[in-house]
């Protein structure tokens, strides 16, 4: 069978876990200096997060069974709603990320090698105020409808909610964790997946899907980061490697849709009911990384630099 042009991805299910003014990829170290985030995955995250806190935290608010295996670092800009006394709230109701990691260029895009742990990156502008483009960041109504690169409010009643979509760079340059600005070290694919000369590995491209059940949107909603154009994303990577590496190569370099994966001990499943039912043995799979050995340069940040991103 040829698998060559079937869609190469997996995802995990998040659930939002908590609310901070932190931000520990622009303003490490100081708690409170951001604008509110709804933080997904890894339930520590916080303003002094490390690698090392990232990884003795477990089970992350990820679900079927992934917990364990993905202790990644997710967070956006909190929704925010303006009361009619004229304060505002943070929005807390329900709500879900579902993360999805592709293969750039599809089945026949250039082959993926997993992240790094550590790879942290930024997507969309906190900045804002004016139309991102639609390539990186989409609002629609339910998951359908039209498509807007600014949020808006949906038709009718809330059973057609909110949703955004953030796609995330997937060309690394091999070299750094993390850059200044928090984005030189990344670069978006060709729309066939090629990546340029100056950042030439190729890496899961990382989307978030949010979800903001019953919430229709409107006039009284906006992003803790300003306005309803300045959506953007975080993310810290901190997979289990031999999980990772059974991705990879079982939906990504072979290409699969591995849409809704489950763990149950050594076994990845996609569950029956699934049009194309999949069953991964981990003990088939190394748990160690390809960049194991590897010394990373320390990023270039300061606070005097973070300080004036305002993100």
């Amino acid at each position: 069978m040829v698998y060559a042009d079937h869609v190469a991805q997996w995802n995990v299910l998040c659930s939002a876990d908590h609310y901070l003014a932190d931000d520990p990829i622009v303003f490490p170290g100081m708690p409170g200096m951001s604008h509110m985030h709804t933080f997904f995955g890894n339930t520590s995250t916080n303003a002094t997060t490390t690698i090392a806190s990232l990884s003795a935290t477990s089970p992350s608010s990820c679900g079927r069974g992934m917990g364990a295996s993905d202790l990644s670092a997710y967070w956006v800009p909190s929704l925010m709603k303006k009361n009619a006394d004229g304060t505002s709230s943070v929005v807390k109701t329900e709500q879900s990320n579902t993360v999805y990691y592709r293969r750039a260029g599809g089945g026949r895009g250039p082959g993926v090698l997993p992240f790094p742990v550590g790879l942290r990156m930024i997507a969309g502008n906190a900045k804002a105020t004016s139309d991102q483009s639609l390539s990186i960041v989409q609002w629609d109504c339910g998951g359908g409808g039209l498509e807007s690169p600014h949020m808006y409010q949906c038709p009718g009643t809330a059973s057609a909610p909110i949703h955004a979509s953030l796609i995330f760079p997937s060309c690394w340059d091999g070299v750094h964790l993390d850059s200044a600005d928090h984005k030189s070290h990344m670069a978006y694919a060709a729309s066939n997946g090629a990546c340029p000369a100056d950042h030439p590995v190729s890496l899961p491209e990382v989307t978030f899907e949010l979800d903001y059940p019953g919430i229709a949107g409107g006039p009284a909603y906006y992003l803790a980061s300003g306005g309803i154009y300045s959506l953007h994303g975080d993310f810290i990577a901190d997979w289990n490697n031999q999980v990772q590496n059974a991705l990879v190569a079982s939906c990504l370099n072979v290409p699969h849709e591995c849409g809704d994966m489950n763990r149950n001990g050594s076994t990845l499943f996609r569950p029956s009911y699934d049009p194309e039912p999949i069953t991964i043995n981990l003990n088939d799979f190394p748990n160690t990384s390809p960049y194991d050995g590897h010394v990373f340069p320390a990023p270039v940040t300061s606070p005097t630099t973070t300080m004036s991103m305002s993100h």
